[in-house]
């Protein structure tokens, strides 16, 4: 490369040249794009001009100092887009995925929408067809109800009639009663009277013989008659008994069949009204069965409309998904030029930030294998990832059975990388899960409970397991340069090196800072 120094200019301008085109062909995904980049990757080989050989290496040095500054502002840019990029695909994945979550949950809603309309279209189908049965019996007992109150009227008129000719019966026996008795004073008078023919016979002697006996017949023939009246009498007794007997029952019967036929006349007019409802309550439960046909026609479209954009929300999630893949990749090959440029400069920000790191790196390294050596601090309680749960902190907090050491000796450390750069925001140490133990001072500030206020201001003992926080505490290159956007919503650069302890990998420093500052 010495030898041929005044080649080195083309080369950088090629090798940015050739990013900005991947750059442009991972951002349009264009075939077009690529056939118009491609003869620009050809130009600078035949048009860019050769410097004079008798440049000498001074000027040649300051002009790739330069050109390194200006490709490494223009890669920071390209960074920082990268990075927005990253994060809004990030945050539409999300969005994508939680939409696609909710779809499902549509979708199930839809699908159980559909089965619950399809039951429903049965069971109305079923309503109806019992109800249609229901009517059709309702009318029938109606017919049977009339013909009921029919046979109870004519039997209310049959014992009406009854109860006349039994009147009629009783009158009649009065009448017998009377000329029975009308009889009976007949008999004893005749019998009275014989008595007295046969004591005059007797006074009569011989010749009252032939009158006695005539008279002892009558007497006989009025005694019979008296008896005859007397059991007809007996009779006639009963036969009233009976009589009254029977129209008491009678007249009980007839009472109870106009009752009867009351409650019947009140029921057959029940059964109408019933008819007429259940005739009214089919016609609503036809029209409630149609409209559930609808229904359950547009809960099916419904569920397939709603399988269709899951799907598709799935499809749009998997390219997204693939389209952060390649911004991370991006990302990836613009830290590796950063990487690049910083073996070109050793007076770079770049190289002062990435010192400032490793020495603060070494010198944490020290302070705990010093502290273990000491027993302040147990090598377990270190390395062993235990994160106690702090309780009523939003975002999450983590005590472990080392940050009472950090909260006390780190500051001196991190503190001071601050107050020389005005670039830098935050300079931390993390473990390799992305713990950082103990915040700079300003992101240290008194919990106030309002979630918007203490992830700006509190950001101590968190676990910061994004891919960039997470990436800073678990490499073991020699640098790591990351761009990304924090949940804070800024842009930043984040600079890592690995920390060691007791030649232990137990995290990592990690320096963020902004270009623009």
């Amino acid at each position: 490369m010495q030898a041929s120094g005044f080649n080195v200019k083309p080369a950088l301008f090629i090798m940015l040249l050739t990013l900005l085109q991947a750059v442009l062909y991972l951002l349009s995904q264009s075939i077009i794009a690529v056939l118009l980049l491609a003869p620009l990757m050809l130009l600078p080989y035949f048009y860019w001009p050769k410097p004079a050989p008798t440049l000498i290496k001074n000027e040649l040095a300051e002009q790739l100092s330069v050109t390194a500054d200006d490709i490494t502002a223009a890669t920071s840019k390209m960074a920082i887009g990268a990075a927005e990029v990253s994060f809004y695909i990030d945050s539409l994945i999300k969005d994508i995925r939680l939409s696609s979550v909710e779809s499902e949950k549509m979708a199930a809603v839809s699908g159980s929408l559909a089965s619950t309309s399809t039951d429903l279209t049965q069971s109305l189908q079923t309503l109806s067809n019992t109800l249609q049965g229901t009517a059709s019996a309702s009318g029938e007992a109606d017919t049977l109800l009339h013909t009921a109150v029919q046979n109870i009227n004519a039997l209310i008129l049959a014992v009406s009639k009854a109860a006349d000719d039994l009147q009629l019966l009783r009158d009649s026996s009065d009448n017998i009663q009377r000329i029975t008795d009308v009889i009976n004073t007949v008999a004893e008078q005749t019998n009275l009277l014989a008595l007295n023919a046969a004591i005059e016979a007797a006074r009569a002697g011989e010749q009252g013989r032939g009158f006695a006996v005539v008279a002892e017949e009558v007497r006989a023939l009025a005694g019979k008659t008296a008896t005859a009246t007397q059991d007809i009498a007996a009779m006639l007794a009963d036969i009233r008994q009976q009589s009254q007997h029977t129209a008491a029952q009678m007249q009980q019967l007839q009472q109870n069949g106009t009752a009867v036929q009351t409650e019947l006349t009140q029921v057959a007019a029940g059964f109408a009204g019933i008819n007429q409802q259940i005739v009214s309550a089919s016609g609503s439960v036809n029209q409630i069965e149609h409209a559930s046909s609808e229904l359950n026609a547009t809960s099916i479209a419904l569920a397939q409309s709603v399988d269709s954009i899951s799907q598709s929300l799935t499809n749009i999630s998997s390219k997204g998904t693939s389209l952060a893949e390649q911004a991370i990749g991006l990302s990836e090959e613009t830290e590796s030029i950063y990487r690049e440029l910083n073996s070109l400069s050793e007076h770079s920000f770049y190289s002062t930030i990435m010192l400032e790191a490793q020495q603060a790196a070494a010198e944490i390294g020290r302070l705990f294998s010093q502290a273990i050596a000491e027993g302040k601090l147990s090598g377990d309680s270190v390395f062993k990832q235990d994160y106690q749960a702090i309780a009523g902190t939003n975002p999450a907090k983590f005590h472990t059975g080392y940050d009472g050491f950090t909260d006390q000796y780190l500051p001196a450390i991190q503190e001071p990388i601050l107050a020389r750069h005005k670039q830098v925001q935050y300079a931390i140490a993390v473990d390799r899960k992305g713990y950082a133990p103990t915040h700079n001072n300003k992101f240290n500030q008194p919990l106030s409970g309002n979630y918007d206020r203490d992830l700006i201001q509190n950001r101590s003992k968190r676990i910061f397991s994004d891919r960039t926080g997470s990436r800073c505490g678990s490499h073991t290159e020699t640098m790591l340069l990351q761009t990304y956007k924090r949940d804070t919503g800024e842009i930043m650069h984040d600079l890592s090196v690995p920390v060691y302890i007791n030649g232990r990998h137990w995290g990592g420093f990690r320096i963020g800072f902004k270009r623009e500052a």
